[in-house]
């Protein structure tokens, strides 16, 4: 496989290449960007490359848009450097073992050197004692390094008068913090800071105090602080489960809040995001690789969202983004907006859509009849080994929900998570007709942490048992589950979600070596809605049957739809030429 065209080899030694955005060229003093690989091995060279290409774009966007050195920037990294310092100092004060008499007067000795060496450097304006910690200050995550060693970050230009300025800062606040060292040393915890830099801050806390200037009325701030985002994710996710939010919903929405939560940082206080930083989110969102963990090893979500650009792997589904992890992070901003409106006048994330264009062509597949004559000769089907040896040909028969969900969807066009979800107690007789009873009802409070759930309103419905499965002994098994006091209709862990028994029968198709991304469970239902359009001219009974929208103008009129006893007669004419199930019909006694 041939090397990327910005791999260059230089001698022995692999080296990337990248060009600089124009708009940057006068930030960095060079157009490009040359850093070693360090491997003489081309298989090594193309795995390292893409993370150091994706740490470089993301340097290219820190410093295009996060690195602007404002004063109210060096102010607050001023006073975050101020209270680690204290913090570093009271965690090594609480080493098990107390310091020898010695030690502990040399130590006293330094700090008092140091303080004396930083007070004439600040004097002086001399801030070698310092630059590193700016640096660190302004790249923590030393994406500027871009995995190099012994080099200044690339992103930093120390010549410029706000750099100086937060050298300056940062040796300030060093200065009053090896003051407080040595009051600790001595025994006092009660200093305070005299620097007007850090005044407005109340060291044993951390957090700001309001200081009014001399001689002014203002009064202090009204609103009280609020929490960091990963609780107020918490807040909102334990909202939704208060408001009956099923545990499959509410498990994608703590993974999209939580890829949100990665992408901007945890400690990243709330009242600084902008209606910018939540478009910048979308749109990289939607260059994020499918499987980016597994495909994207080293990188975080940040990093592989900008390597999906360049990138030719395969995007995550539009579609399912949109509705996973998009959906959840504009209902959280809405919901905040509302919770905080003195903070939030406008929500930054409303109207703020991920446009997805509607292919016409349907995303999936009908089976076809050799397909699902395969698939119910298959052994899990007519004979296996056993429940856990379900592709090894045997004497067992499986009577559970592998056998009984795809013939139920393939002759009722019932939803996956609408089959695996029935009770006993949705088998039910209307007028003398065996129905399928697909709604979200309960048979006792116990099971509200389970819950039932539908796609939309139009989701609910009495669905005919067909023909077939009443030859196939399906009430028989229906009656087997009431006789043994059992409620749900298969033994399927609702806390999962049915995924399980979705990638189950993913496995299955594929060791019939049927290998399509076209072909899924979701496919019988498809082979229904085929059938129907040959056999059931209204469009109207067709909607009704599969728990679609009817979108006509007339539907208004036509109250509670067709009667069982028209559906019952439309379901018995569902046909599947060529396929043969005699041999799954129970023996007659």
């Amino acid at each position: 496989m041939a090397l990327a065209s910005n791999i260059i080899r230089r001698g022995a030694i692999y080296y990337v290449r990248l060009t600089i955005p124009h708009s940057l060229i006068d930030r960095f003093e060079r157009r490009e960007l040359w850093r070693s690989l360090r491997t003489s091995d081309p298989a090594s060279a193309r795995t390292q490359a893409p993370i150091l290409i994706a740490r470089a774009r993301c340097l290219f966007e820190m410093v295009a848009r996060d690195m602007t050195l404002t004063k109210e920037r060096i102010a607050e990294l001023v006073r975050n450097f101020y209270d680690r310092e204290l913090l570093i100092d009271e965690v090594e004060r609480r080493c098990p073992a107390p310091q020898p008499l010695g030690l502990s007067a040399m130590r006293l000795d330094m700090l008092q050197h140091l303080e004396a060496t930083l007070a004439d450097h600040l004097a002086r304006g001399e801030f070698a004692l310092i630059q590193d910690f700016a640096d660190e200050a302004i790249d923590p995550e030393g994406v500027a390094f871009l995995g190099t060693e012994n080099e200044r970050p690339l992103c930093v230009d120390r010549s410029t008068a706000a750099y100086r300025e937060l050298c300056q800062g940062l040796l300030r606040a060093r200065l009053e913090a090896t003051r407080r060292h040595i009051e600790r040393h001595q025994g006092n915890w009660g200093g305070a800071p005299s620097d007007p830099l850090l005044t407005a801050r109340t060291p044993q806390t951390g957090q700001h105090a309001f200081v009014a200037p001399s001689g002014s009325t203002a009064s202090a701030p009204q609103l009280p602080e609020l929490p960091a985002l990963p609780e107020l994710v918490e807040d909102f996710l334990a909202m939704k489960k208060r408001g009956g939010v099923n545990p499959k919903t509410l498990g994608e929405m703590n993974t999209a809040l939580g890829w949100f939560m990665a992408y901007f940082g945890n400690d990243r206080p709330v009242t600084s995001f902008t209606r910018k930083d939540i478009i910048t989110y979308r749109d990289d969102l939607m260059n994020l690789p499918a499987h980016w963990k597994v495909r994207c090893k080293g990188m975080n979500i940040k990093e592989a969202c900008i390597y999906g650009i360049t990138s030719d792997l395969p995007k995550l589904d539009l579609p399912a983004l949109k509705t996973k992890r998009w959906g959840p992070v504009r209902e959280f901003w809405a919901w905040l907006s509302e919770r905080e409106p003195e903070r939030f006048p406008t929500d930054p994330a409303n109207d703020i859509a991920m446009k997805v264009v509607k292919s016409k062509k349907p995303k999936r597949d009908p089976f076809s009849a050799e397909q699902l004559n395969m698939m119910f000769r298959a052994p899990v089907f007519v004979g296996a080994a056993s429940e856990r040896r379900w592709n090894v040909p045997g004497d067992v028969l499986i009577r559970n929900h592998r056998y009984w969900a795809p013939l139920i969807a393939l002759f009722s066009g019932c939803r996956r998570g609408e089959v695996c979800q029935l009770l006993v107690s949705d088998i039910v007789q209307r007028k003398g007709v065996w129905c399928f009873s697909i709604n979200e009802n309960l048979d006792s409070d116990e099971e509200e942490e389970v819950g039932k759930s539908l796609k939309n309103e139009f989701s609910t419905r009495d669905v005919p048992i067909h023909p077939e499965l009443h030859k196939l002994g399906f009430l028989a098994y229906v009656e087997q589950r009431r006789n043994a006091g059992e409620k749900r209709l298969f033994d399927v862990d609702p806390q999962r979600s049915y995924d399980a028994f979705g990638k189950w029968f993913s496995r299955f198709l594929d060791a019939l070596g049927i290998k399509s991304r076209r072909l899924v469970f979701h496919s019988f239902r498809h082979n229904f809605e085929q059938a129907m359009l040959e056999t059931i001219p209204d469009y109207a009974l067709r909607w009704q049957l599969g728990g679609r929208t009817d979108d006509h103008s007339s539907a208004q009129y036509r109250g509670t739809g067709y009667s069982v006893e028209t559906r019952a007669e439309a379901v018995a004419k569902i046909m599947y030429p060529g396929l043969d199930l005699s041999h799954l019909y129970p023996a007659q006694d």
